[in-house]
């Protein structure tokens, strides 16, 4: 109806106790500035096409395991296309690294927010929802063994018949590295690296790759 028009979602309608609620505004004219999900939504109907719509983060809204299929049942059954679980391995107490995704460079949670590994959490939920996919949002790639990972990746996507959506990422958090014993230095090139190596452990059998961070004669994932 234009773009002066005021759209407003409340998903507690939806989700009860979840709480969910989100909403986009319209001001004036600025078509460009104020891209929403709903404006959004509206040009893809507009071209005959639905926007899908994803649920992120739902592992740490829902981390026991009844709230994990509830939430997941009822994404499904309203329509969403995929849910996604966020990972920190741990959160360390002290943070002087700055967060990039809010103004004050602080990450909008504690210690004892509830962050269950992605993979696990997954893999619970999956069968119990035949039809929405399974993403990470994202999954911090470099502080991961390679091989490990490509391994858990596929059996997760083989269980669920190829339903699981990568998000990477080489992390933010330098304190969470070093509780690790990860090297936080080149971060981003041993994440490329290890995403060469799993692509070539996928591609075939009897895969080998020779790098600098990733080094392994012919195996099979």
């Amino acid at each position: 109806q234009g773009p002066d028009m005021n759209y407003r979602i409340n998903w507690s309608r939806v989700f009860g106790q979840f709480e969910y609620k989100a909403y986009s505004q319209f001001e004036g004219h600025r078509w460009a500035l104020r891209r929403s999900v709903m404006y959004d939504s509206l040009l893809w109907r507009r071209r005959g096409e639905d926007m899908k719509m994803g649920l992120a983060f739902a592992s740490s809204v829902a981390p026991d395991g009844d709230s994990a299929l509830e939430i997941c049942r009822r994404a499904e059954a309203i329509g969403f296309e995929s849910v996604w679980g966020g990972e920190h391995v741990v959160l360390p107490d002290s943070i002087e690294s700055k967060y990039p995704y809010t103004p004050d460079g602080k990450i909008p949670a504690e210690p004892d927010t509830p962050i269950p590994d992605p993979l696990i959490w997954l893999a619970f939920v999956a069968a119990s929802v035949p039809r929405l996919r399974l993403g990470t949002c994202i999954l911090i790639v470099p502080q991961r063994n390679p091989l490990v990972l490509a391994k858990e990746m596929a059996t997760l996507d083989q269980l669920s018949g190829g339903r699981v959506e990568l998000g990477l990422g080489v992390g933010w958090l330098k304190e969470e590295f070093e509780a690790l014993g990860v090297p936080w230095e080149r971060r981003g090139a041993r994440n490329d690296e290890y995403v060469s190596a799993m692509r070539a452990l996928w591609a075939a059998p009897h895969a080998e790759f020779h790098g600098e961070f990733v080094d392994f004669e012919p195996a099979t994932c």
